[in-house]
């Protein structure tokens, strides 16, 4: 502690508080703070191959099946399009084949009419299959 030599020290002067040691703390904590707030951020280069993605194949396994009826007499089983019911029919089984938790989406356009709309629901249930969701927006054209 730095004291003053002065004659006219009083006894309030033996009661204050020393700050000394609290700046010395806040200074090593300021210091520390100031070393590590900008860490160097390493980084490992890796050079992707160029060729080969017309060869890789896809791993994962859709998790939806979309069943779109159209105006027209067409279906559409993820977005392939077929004019004959019982090409749908097979395209559709073939893509729920022991698949146990996809979920099937089925779409129709405006005009379509209820009619096969029933017919595809019939399908389901003859498949013992749940449909997860009747999409209800536009569908582009």
């Amino acid at each position: 502690m730095i004291q003053l030599n002065t004659d006219t020290s009083n006894e309030f002067d033996a009661l204050a508080v020393d700050l000394t040691p609290m700046l010395d703390i806040l200074f090593i904590v300021l210091v520390f703070f100031i070393l590590t707030a900008n860490p160097a951020l390493h980084a490992l280069k890796v050079d992707l191959p160029s060729k080969g993605a017309e060869q890789a194949d896809v791993v994962t396994t859709p998790k939806q099946v979309h069943l779109t009826l159209f105006a027209k007499q067409q279906w559409a089983v993820n977005q392939q399009i077929f004019t004959d019911w019982k090409k749908t029919q097979q395209a559709f089984s073939h893509a729920v084949h022991n698949k146990p938790d996809i979920e099937i989406i089925i779409a129709t356009e405006k005009n379509a009419s209820v009619e096969r709309f029933l017919e595809i629901m019939s399908f389901l249930k003859q498949k013992n299959l749940q449909v997860a969701h009747i999409r209800m927006d536009a569908m582009p054209h």
